[in-house]
């Protein structure tokens, strides 16, 4: 069973708060806990002989990117399973490039780059 959790901070390392609930969710049965709400990848742990990801990271973001805190850098998990039992974790880094969002202030044909159009308007019955 994969346990995923959208919670704690934004930034900065796993806190004690956190390593815990990752402990007692591995306690509780959980195979592998993936936490996600922080938007750096952070430490990898085995608890029990089962993994934690405290956080892989964004795939997508919409922040600026943070030279000190690095959420331009994430990455990719595959699971390889053995009857049912993770007995691997290969994980592929990944990099943001420009994958900023803001307010848009013109209409889409002008606002897109490259082959984008204004969408048609939906006939009225």
């Amino acid at each position: 069973m994969i346990v995923s959790a959208h919670v704690g901070p934004n930034w900065g390392l796993p806190s004690a708060a956190m390593r815990a609930l990752a402990y007692q969710i591995i306690d509780l049965g959980a195979d592998l806990y993936w936490g996600h709400s922080n938007h750096t990848p952070q430490g990898i742990e085995l608890y029990k002989g089962k993994a934690i990801l405290y956080s892989t990271g964004d795939f997508i973001d919409d922040y600026a990117v943070d030279s000190a805190e690095r959420n331009d850098l994430s990455f990719l998990m595959v699971l390889e399973l053995d009857r049912n039992r993770i007995v691997r974790i290969v994980l592929h880094p990944c990099a943001l490039k420009t994958c900023m969002s803001g307010w848009r202030r013109t209409r889409r044909s002008h606002f897109c780059k490259g082959p984008c159009k204004p969408s048609a308007r939906p006939s009225e019955p």
